[in-house]
């Protein structure tokens, strides 16, 4: 059987500019640490970190559109320095019967240039096997979210919450990261304040002077879910495409909600993707300048910097309440001791995210939230103004990406992360035609 492989160069790679000796042995050093003799890996500044004999993995998903045979059963993905290992990739069509759209997931590499990756389609199945993937089912009332067969979370659509949110988030191992609260009660030790405060959820304190972030307020609006857009299930992720309107205390529909949410199946953490988009249903939305907002999360009772073992830390090396409550930054991370297992949740603010990088809403009590709207509530300038006004006809959109990891921000590999997810666009290829096989 014939099959057609294409070239994909992978510009999220690191370029060395070490002499040829140095690299040499710290070539050696490597091979050495793959070999369990102690470890090594390059940084992207040329410096070299010491992590011992088993460093911690990084892994990382990797998309693009590349153009494919019109009809083929299977494609697998082949990293050029192991052309033995065949790397389980998902698809789906983006113009049918020419291009697709591809991704798979490797373990992010330091220590080379621009690694070189080849695409193999195949008309016969594929003998490629992944393990696990990610499945979504549609209950009653939510979306069932599982990863390598064990319940990740839930999209709760249909409840008594004037807002859809996702409950729980949970790590790898299965410790959930976040509060049971409202939605589980009884839970000992948890706290019982801001019962609006689910495990993540996206709303605004002030959208043409309507809140719909707090629900006990004075006439709180509704985030009004409609229709499900797409639910996939794969190898490597899932995909919810949910479409919702904002609703006022007195019925009217003032925005339209599309969010689009990818769950990614990795072998040593869990990762979501987020893109929401906001539409005006009619005329003009004003989203007001308030701190209440806007994607949030809110994590478990022993993760919470206070009272619990939670430490708060940013992007720009920022500690504490104090130190990163209102800051702007790329990233922030809320990591401590759960079930005694070391675990951490980062928040990635995406470089084409509206008004990048993000004003941050974070809370040693356990808040924690990026708002792009809230300048004068943390800046403490009177004179600033965060608000917005979002003409009808144009699109807001919000990007952040959820890490859950294992290990504090400086083992999580957080600048790592955070740079495969601002570069995700730049995986470009080049297509051949060859008459290699699959096998």
């Amino acid at each position: 059987m014939t099959d057609l492989p294409a070239m994909i160069n992978d510009k999220n790679g690191v370029q060395t500019a070490m002499k040829a000796t140095i690299k040499k042995i710290f070539t050696w050093a490597l091979i050495l640490s793959v070999m369990g003799y102690g470890g090594a890996h390059w940084m992207r500044s040329g410096q070299v970190a010491f992590a011992g004999s088993q460093p911690t993995p990084w892994f990382v998903p990797h998309t693009t559109v590349i153009a494919a045979p019109a009809a083929f059963k299977s494609v697998a993905v082949v990293n050029e320095s192991a052309p033995k290992d065949k790397i389980p990739a998902q698809w789906e069509w983006v113009e049918h019967g020419k291009t697709v759209r591809l991704t798979w997931v490797e373990e992010g590499r330091e220590d080379v240039g621009t690694p070189s990756y080849r695409a193999v389609f195949s008309r016969q199945a594929g003998k490629v096997k992944p393990v696990g993937g990610v499945s979504l089912s549609r209950l009653t009332d939510r979306i069932e979210v599982k990863i390598n067969g064990q319940t990740f979370t839930g999209y709760y659509f249909k409840t008594s919450s004037p807002k859809p949110f996702l409950h729980p988030f949970k790590a790898a191992s299965g410790t959930v990261v976040t509060r049971g609260y409202p939605v589980v009660r009884g839970i000992t030790g948890e706290p019982l304040d801001h019962p609006h405060h689910r495990a993540w959820w996206f709303s605004h304190g002030d959208a043409n002077g309507t809140d719909f972030w707090g629900e006990e307020g004075k006439a709180p609006g509704r985030i009004e879910h409609r229709s499900f857009d797409e639910i996939v299930s794969g190898p490597v992720y899932g995909r919810l495409v949910a479409h919702s309107e904002w609703v006022t205390a007195k019925g009217e529909r003032i925005l339209n909600d599309r969010r689009e949410i990818t769950f990614y199946s990795l072998p040593d953490a869990r990762m979501i993707d987020f893109v929401i988009e906001l539409k005006p249903t009619g005329g003009p939305v004003k989203f007001g300048d308030t701190k209440e907002g806007s994607f949030a999360i809110r994590v478990a009772a022993e993760l919470q910097a206070k009272d619990g073992t939670g430490r708060l830390e940013n992007s720009l090396g920022l500690q504490g309440e104090t130190a990163t409550w209102g800051k702007r930054a790329d990233w922030c991370d809320y990591s401590g001791t759960v079930a005694g297992e070391r675990l951490g949740i980062t928040i990635f603010d995406h470089p084409s995210s509206f008004r990048h990088p993000s004003f941050w809403m974070v809370r040693d009590y356990g808040l924690f939230a990026t708002n792009p709207f809230g300048e004068r509530a943390y800046t403490n300038n009177p004179k600033a103004d965060g608000s917005y006004l979002l003409a009808p006809g144009k699109t807001l959109t919000i990007r952040h990406r959820v890490l859950i990891h294992a290990g504090d921000a400086a083992s999580a590999r957080l600048p790592q992360h955070y740079r495969a997810y601002a570069d995700q666009d730049q995986v470009k290829m080049q297509a051949r035609q060859s008459s290699s096989e699959f096998d």
